[in-house]
Formats: structure tokens, C-alpha cells, sequence
């Protein structure tokens, strides 16, 4: 697998992570809290890294900003 450039790399983090906090709302609508538990874990892996990374901390932003529309 090829490695890619930051900006792509980026990007990619942060599309994972929407993935992720979706999956995980979803997960507690359901009440599957063992699911919940180890995709937050995910996600966590995921903001850390992206959090590393200058382009990054505004996907944070906007992933933040998004979860917060969406019931818990």
C-alpha cells in the first residue's frame, strides 16, 4: 500500500473519523454499548493522530461541531 502525502493523508484521517463518530452515535442509538465503547476507542486513535497535523485540527473542528447535531 502506498503511503500518502500529508494534505491527502489528512484528509483521509479526518473522513475516518466521521465515519467513526457516526458509527459510534449510531451504536448508542442502538444500545450496543460494547460497540460504542470500541469505536470511541477507534476514533480516539484517529483524533490523536489527526491532531498531529496542522490541517487536521480544523476537521477536528468541524467534526466536533457536527456530532453535536446529532443525538447521543
Amino acid at each position: 500500500m502506498a503511503i500518502l502525502p500529508d494534505e491527502d493523508r489528512s484528509e483521509e484521517l479526518v473522513a475516518l473519523a466521521r465515519l467513526l463518530a457516526y458509527a459510534k452515535i449510531t451504536a448508542r442509538l442502538l444500545d450496543a454499548e460494547v460497540a460504542a465503547f470500541c469505536i470511541d476507542s477507534a476514533l480516539g486513535a484517529v483524533v490523536e493522530q489527526l491532531s498531529a497535523t496542522t490541517e487536521g485540527i480544523a476537521g477536528l473542528h468541524n467534526i466536533a461541531d457536527s456530532t453535536k447535531l446529532l443525538p447521543c
